[in-house]
């Protein structure tokens, strides 16, 4: 590791009324470590911290959530099948939110709905069912805002995203941002359209991202645009059209006053291939919701998945090339 440093800035924070505001950067290259169980694992797509544990979700297993306690016990729940508490397609599931890892963990299944999990007891439960709603096929995340009332985000290229409350059955579209950088067509809005969305609870903010964009938005929990927080340049954009290339943010996350995520900036189109993945080398990008500050985590390798313990300064990840011991550990410099 090495010491925090101000870097040139290159970071935007876009308002409502489309005004800009610079801000510096902190910048720390982080070298992490494999740790944990080895060959314990199918494929692991995604990893969330909380409370000195660890909750994984294997796509290839015949077991789907793995809970690790970080001395070293592992145990694995929810098994793949079609019964009642099983799960057919473990690759098409997300954890979109959670208030334990125990009892209560949020899970979409695309083209079903959102289930609330409980591990103890191996058993699963509605929060909301797609069956009867009108954009089943299209909606590619479901996220709690509070009961009765869920964010999705679907391929619709005429809304951002939506907000459904399933009391009285009514679904409010909520419109793209206004972008002076492009020619709004169809196009571009079928390819930024939001795929992912999530919810901080404690400032109960709805926040959205597109990997085509280099910005992650932020939104409160009506809909309301906010701001946005935006790195660097997009190199998707060419004299105001948009061409799709670079990839940019994906695996974002919120926690207490913090929204983070992993952020690519390479390009995935032109000559890109398996070879190149070994010397790709991700970044974490934090962001403070109360104060605006980024920090700039540049790691030493490719990873799909993130999750920090911010108590700690310790960031666990998710290895792109390493099945046997997909788990990383990377300890950030207390003094950043």
């Amino acid at each position: 590791m090495i010491a925090c440093k101000k870097e040139t800035p290159n970071y935007n924070i876009r308002d409502n009324a489309n005004s800009k505001q610079e801000q510096d950067i902190l910048y720390e290259e982080l070298h992490g470590i494999n740790i944990g169980p080895i060959n314990k694992y199918g494929l692991i797509a995604d990893i969330h911290f909380m409370n000195d544990k660890l909750l994984m979700l294997d796509v290839k297993s015949d077991s789907i959530f793995v809970h690790y306690n970080l001395k070293g016990e592992l145990k694995k729940s929810f098994n793949k099948g079609e019964g009642p508490n099983e799960f057919v397609s473990p690759q098409f599931l997300k954890i979109t939110g959670f208030n334990n890892f125990s009892t209560d963990i949020q899970i979409f299944d695309f083209n079903k709905g959102l289930f609330k999990l409980n591990l103890i007891d191996q058993k699963k439960e509605s929060y909301f069912t797609l069956g009867n709603y009108d954009y089943k096929t299209s909606v590619q995340s479901i996220v709690l805002i509070e009961e009765g009332i869920f964010a999705m985000a679907n391929l619709d290229p005429l809304i951002k995203f939506s907000i459904y409350n399933d009391v009285v059955k009514k679904t409010k579209k909520i419109p793209h941002n206004k972008n002076f950088d492009i020619v709004n067509s169809k196009r571009y809005l079928e390819s930024v359209t939001p795929v992912d969305i999530g919810f901080n609870k404690k400032h109960k903010l709805i926040y959205t991202w597109n990997g085509a964009l280099n910005s992650i938005d932020l939104h409160d929990k009506n809909g309301v645009f906010i701001k946005s927080y935006s790195f660097g340049t997009n190199k998707n954009i060419n004299n105001k059209n948009f061409d799709r290339k670079y990839f940019y943010y994906y695996n974002v996350k919120s926690q207490g006053d913090y929204i983070y995520g992993i952020y690519a900036g390479f390009n995935t189109f032109d000559n890109f291939t398996e070879s190149l993945i070994p010397n790709l080398k991700s970044e974490i990008h934090v962001f403070n919701i109360k104060t605006d500050e980024m920090k700039r985590y540049k790691l030493d390798r490719l990873v799909n998945s993130c999750s920090i313990d911010f108590e700690n300064n310790i960031v666990y990840c998710i290895e792109e090339n390493s099945e046997s011991q997909p788990l990383m550990k990377y300890e950030i410099n207390k003094k950043n």
